[in-house]
């Protein structure tokens, strides 16, 4: 029910043999493009090598633009995230997956500051040299080194040795990051703009198509983000009024999808088996799968592939594995009759399902019912929807936010207390729906489709809340909702009638 994510620490990967080798092997020919130099590296050292360039600076360099951040919920009592910086996050999990991770953009910057940063002269120690001669005088000597990792300290230890007052010292230290700052940043965004809007890196078309449309210069992810919400305004979300929202519950009974929600044949569709929704089983230690199990996600993901059009559904590559995770297992306390019968009782807390995007995973129970299997492979849906999309479900939570904090979505659970969401209401599918991750991603298309998984559910999905019925239906069946939704009525969607 919950989202996980991960960071991966490359701050302990090396780049095999010597630095200087690599370099030179990423600079020998001036005839090749910055492109062709970092796909040369690629294929002499191989793609699990990363060239680290001052690891623990640029982690706060990243981390204060696009850093590859994990999933964290915000606390009740925070304000929302902004909608920009939800989807700068969104973007970078975009550029991930189309495999433009850190360590490529950090080769690639490597080989501009490689052949363009002009070495200062050596530093004498008796001399009092002006920050920046400093600052680049280390990044290159840092070029030089044999698979070393970068903290600051080379900086540090050259200033410590300059003849400097102690508190001249001193404040010269504190004036190191913003510098490294200063001079790396240029090269970072400009390494980031070459490979994001290049097709030979960036494969998947809308990040590529959203990073042209900025101009050079500044984080592009950022600004990507920025200029697609400036550039493409949308008129003003409402609740429907009591008219419209009758005649919307009428209309989506109409569709044929619905009706098989309602009626209980969601599972007797063309693509009924579902067998390309899964990848495969893993099984942890202490798990068990049984052919219960089994039979579950099988009609789970067969009533999943009737729901969602097969182009909405996860891209070929990105059908996850289900993981099934051992549960809780508690011996409670005996009564006397118990001891002298020897009965035993247990109490099981099922294992808490959640969707992990980077791992390409859904972990489950295996005690979860259909509909929370249905809710998980939902994140997947969700997790590679057109950006446009995703908007309609942030504009929907939005809209319906009241006040200026997030709220405790468990506020009597100290366990899940800090769990929060939006200030909402959710009519039908409560306040979880309405839940707030870091990263942008929602419980509205999963906890959508958990409903729409059962009869009785469904129909309370559509007759208790309209809108997000009827929003998430525009997404998992575009054409038939057109060809059954009145013109007027698509017009009171987020984006009007699209």
């Amino acid at each position: 029910m919950k989202l996980e994510n991960k960071q991966n620490d490359w701050s302990r990967q090396k780049l095999p043999g010597s630095a200087t080798a690599q370099r030179k092997k990423l600079s020998h020919s001036s005839t090749l493009t910055a492109a062709q130099k970092v796909m040369q590296l690629q294929q002499s050292v191989g793609n699990r090598s990363v060239l680290k360039l001052m690891a623990g600076q640029m982690q706060r360099s990243r981390a204060r633009t696009s850093s590859a951040a994990p999933i964290q919920c915000a606390k009740p009592g925070d304000a929302p995230p902004t909608i920009e910086s939800q989807l700068e996050k969104r973007l970078n999990q975009m550029s991930k997956e189309a495999g433009i991770g850190e360590p490529l953009i950090v080769q690639y910057m490597t080989g501009l500051i490689d052949n363009e940063m002009v070495m200062s002269t050596l530093i004498d120690p008796q001399q009092n040299y002006p920050i920046d001669v400093i600052v680049k005088n280390a990044i290159k000597e840092q070029l030089k080194e044999d698979n070393s990792d970068y903290d600051c300290n080379t900086f540090k230890a050259m200033v410590a040795n300059m003849a400097l007052p102690d508190a001249a010292r001193l404040n010269l230290i504190d004036q190191l990051v913003p510098e490294i700052d200063s001079i790396i940043d240029p090269f970072w965004h400009r390494a980031q703009r070459a490979i994001y809007t290049d097709p030979n890196f960036n494969s998947n078309p809308e990040l590529l198509n959203m990073v042209q449309q900025t101009t050079p210069g500044g984080d592009q992810l950022n600004k990507a983000a920025t200029d697609y919400l400036t550039n493409n305004p949308r008129p003003a979300l409402m609740e429907l009024p009591a008219e419209q929202r009758a005649e919307m519950i009428v209309a989506l009974k109409e569709m044929p999808i619905v009706k098989s929600m309602l009626d209980g044949t969601l599972s007797q569709g063309g693509d009924a088996q579902g067998v390309h929704l899964l990848n495969g089983f893993d099984q942890l230690p202490g798990a068990s799968i049984t052919f219960e199990l089994i039979n579950r996600v099988q009609q789970a993901l067969s009533r999943l592939a009737s729901m969602v059009d097969r182009d909405k559904l996860p891209p070929t590559g990105r059908v996850p594995n289900i993981q099934v995770n051992p549960d809780e297992v508690v011996d409670l306390p005996q009564t006397f009759m118990e001891k002298l019968r020897g009965i035993r009782r247990q109490q099981i807390t099922p294992f808490r399902a959640n969707a992990n995007r980077d791992d390409n995973r859904v972990r489950l129970s295996a005690l979860d019912d259909i509909a929370t299997i249905v809710h998980e492979f939902g994140h997947q849906i969700e997790f590679f929807l057109p950006v446009e999309e995703w908007l309609d479900i942030q504009e929907l939570l939005r809209m319906r936010h009241q006040g200026n904090q997030l709220i405790s979505i468990y506020p009597h659970n100290p366990k899940l207390q800090d769990e929060a969401a939006f200030n909402a209401q959710m009519p039908a599918t409560g306040l979880y729906s309405a839940k707030v991750y870091d990263d942008g991603s929602t419980e509205v298309m999963s906890r959508t489709l958990e409903f729409f998984a059962e009869p009785e559910t469904a129909l309370r999905m559509i007759e208790r809340d309209p809108l997000q019925a009827a929003i998430i239906l525009r997404m998992i069946k575009p054409n038939e909702f057109r060809q059954t939704v009145p013109d007027p009525l698509r017009a009171l969607l987020p984006r009007g009638d699209v």
